[in-house]
């Protein structure tokens, strides 16, 4: 019954046709069963009522049409199935057993929907024989449904066996009768695997607490055992502090503990979090997304994952789950349970402090805030151990945690209206951040100045890590002179310039992967590839002999800069530059950028074609060896700069004039340096 235990039985009857049929139990009647007749059948029913039931009449439908036909019936209503046996025996003994407990089915069968209890006494000479050289058998799931079928079913019986395992074999009896009850007692008659998800409500600090001391009290019990700047030991003492108040939120916010290699403190720190947490849940290791959202629909808990960087990042079911439990309205997965498949929806609304070596997905990065360790200089003195605290000191923090949330709630609810950000946030680190400042704001005292000077320094060490597509923007936002700079490239009067021309600029910036994008230089076509999610395509554009390139115009990429730039960039005004009249080089004022005008002498060529357009190159004058701090002997920086023009020329296709221009503007050379071969000059 079912597609798993199908897989299951392939692997358990290698040499046997396995088949099901679909929609459940109940469904069998919908099936065409005519491929069965005149064979041999097995059928392998499930250990419940329904289960057994549908398997009975599928061989009564099955024997109308001739062929021998058997069948397995699990006793008991536990849901056992071979697959589960599959897992506890393996495939061998799996059909041993399958073959030795199934019958011949006969119209009379029919009647046994829940077989006898005992059947026979081969099966308890088996096990008993078992269990005097292997103590747990009888603790095995099949085991001991057969014992509590049997207990239940015939007393008599179950008494001597019981006295027989007590006698005769090394098995526990007290341990046995335990496992035999706790199986009865069990609603769903399945032996639970594990310990389960308890915690011990904290009772409330009997006298009022004064919040400033409570976080500065946490913070300062932090930094005492993790080496930890006090930014960071504040803002995570904040964060602990939204966990008891996170049913009332309507935004989550992550906690990323993150450092470049092992031994920096993060499982520590973790450990440290897990002590002052509202209802702990740690887990080191990867999680299923199953297990996750379980997890928390049933006890609502702060969920601790640590090594994080071993299964986040592969796995984007979970990496789905945690990026949409931000929003308490939308917080839930959806999910068909049982036989009939009905569609139910589970919370994953909770507190998530997430742990792990490196970068995480920078979806989550951008809903967390980043605490970034590392590893403690040798030479700095100990930090007490963490396995020498203070129990009783623990306790009375949470404790008061409980009190303090329990006085000021609605107050802090209340704050998240009011809450004064830094400039330069964006709308997510503000989602981010917009409880903490509330709880700082009614805490008092210091606080609401030093949940500013957290939020700043962890911000300044957040690094979200952007999509090409973003990263490409703001290189054309560069190369476009939008930083008050000169363009790197020619262009035209209104500002557009030919990809010819716009490809070798982004290409020559060192630090970007447009040189080596996807094994070889950025193609037009890639260019355009980028482009085209944000609304940006490639225009004609007409040159001055007549013919025609593709390009892009200024006007349509400022759109992009202005909705997908940090605050700060792409809004800077930036004068376009114009033809020059005349022959030979002229001065001339540069652009004018977003925090006023940069007068600087410029030596510009006068027209030229080189790309396809009639431009102005606005090479500022730079002293040779004053480029980015490069003070090596100026024939050197010569050799550098000839050098990456031959790579300009060969790689990406580049006339020798465009590579000598974009290799002396990198290394900081005159115009027309390498064309004259004068390394002294």
């Amino acid at each position: 019954e079912g597609e798993k235990c199908a897989t299951a039985a392939a692997k358990v009857f290698a040499d046997h046709a396995v088949t099901t049929w679909a929609g459940g139990a109940s469904a069998w009647r919908h099936t065409n069963w005519s491929p069965l007749a005149d064979r041999n059948v097995l059928l392998l029913a499930d250990g419940n009522e329904a289960g057994r039931r549908a398997m009975s009449d599928i061989a009564t439908h099955l024997a109308a049409a001739g062929g021998a036909i058997r069948i397995h019936l699990p006793a008991g209503d536990h849901g056992f199935d071979i697959a589960d046996a599959l897992d506890r025996d393996g495939p061998e003994r799996t059909r041993e057993q399958i073959e030795a407990e199934a019958s011949l089915w006969s119209p009379e069968a029919k009647i046994s929907v829940m077989p006898d209890a005992d059947g026979g006494a081969d099966w308890m000479d088996e096990l008993l024989g078992r269990a005097k050289t292997d103590p747990g058998a009888p603790f095995e799931q099949h085991a001991l449904h057969r014992l509590a079928d049997l207990r239940r079913s015939r007393p008599d019986i179950s008494e001597r066996l019981r006295a027989r395992f007590r006698d005769e074999t090394r098995v526990r009896i007290s341990s046995l009768d335990k496992a035999l009850t706790a199986l009865a007692n069990d609603e769903s008659g399945i032996v639970r695997q594990g310990l389960p998800l308890e915690w011990t409500e904290d009772e409330p600090w009997p006298e009022k607490v004064i919040g400033e001391e409570l976080l500065g009290n946490v913070s300062a019990l932090i930094a005492r055992y993790v080496d930890i700047p006090k930014t960071r030991a504040d803002a995570v003492a904040l964060w602990i502090a939204t966990t008891w108040i996170h049913d009332r939120l309507e935004l989550s916010t992550f906690l990323n503990l993150t450092s470049a290699t092992k031994r920096c403190g993060k499982s520590l720190l973790m450990e440290v979090i897990g002590a002052l947490v509202f209802r702990p849940l740690p887990v080191s290791g990867r999680i299923t997304p199953a297990a996750l959202f379980r997890s928390i629909q049933r006890a609502e808990p702060t969920l601790l994952l640590d090594e994080a960087d071993t299964y986040m990042t592969s796995d984007p079911e979970l990496r789905g789950i945690v990026n949409g439990s931000q929003r308490k309205d939308s917080a839930y997965v959806l999910r068909t349970v049982g036989d009939d498949h009905e569609p139910r929806k589970f919370k994953i609304w909770c507190p998530k402090a997430i742990a792990g070596i490196g970068g995480l997905p920078d979806t989550v990065i951008d809903r967390s805030l980043t605490i970034r360790l590392q590893r403690r200089v040798p030479n700095a003195g100990e930090l007490p151990h963490w396995r020498d605290r203070d129990a009783h000191e623990i306790d009375t923090l949470r404790r008061k945690f409980a009190r303090w949330v329990e006085d000021n709630c609605r107050a802090v609810l209340q704050k998240r209206n009011t809450v004064n950000f830094p400039s330069g946030l964006h709308d997510r680190a503000r989602d981010a951040w917009e409880a903490l400042f509330a709880i700082a704001g009614i805490a008092g005292g210091e606080w609401p100045e030093r949940v500013q000077c957290a939020c700043n320094a962890v911000q300044a060490n957040t690094e979200v890590q952007t999509g090409a597509g973003e990263q490409l923007l703001a290189d054309m936002w560069k190369v476009f002179g939008g930083a008050g700079d000169p363009p790197s490239m020619p262009t035209g009067k209104q500002g557009e310039s030919t990809c010819k021309a716009i490809i070798p600029a982004l290409c020559a910036m060192d630090d970007r992967p447009w040189f080596e994008w996807r094994g070889k230089p950025l193609t037009p076509r890639g260019l355009a590839t980028l482009l085209k999610p944000f609304g940006i395509a490639p225009v004609t554009i007409r040159l001055p002999d007549g013919s025609t390139l593709k390009g892009y115009k200024r006007e349509a990429l400022e759109r992009a800069w202005q909705r997908y730039l940090p605050e700060g960039e792409g809004s800077a005004s930036v004068t376009t530059p114009q033809p020059a009249s005349g022959k030979g080089l002229r001065d001339s004022q540069s652009a004018t950028g977003a925090h006023g005008v940069a007068d600087r002498a410029t030596r510009n060529p006068a027209s030229s074609n080189v790309c396809g357009v009639v431009a102005d190159r606005n090479l500022p004058l730079i002293e040779k060896n004053d480029f980015n701090g490069d003070f090596r002997p100026f024939e050197d920086i010569f050799a550098d700069a000839d050098e990456r023009a031959a790579i300009f020329e060969y790689d990406a296709a580049m006339s020798r004039t465009d590579a000598e221009w974009l290799a002396e503007r990198q290394h900081g050379l005159d115009p027309g340096t390498l064309a004259r071969g004068e390394p002294g000059s």
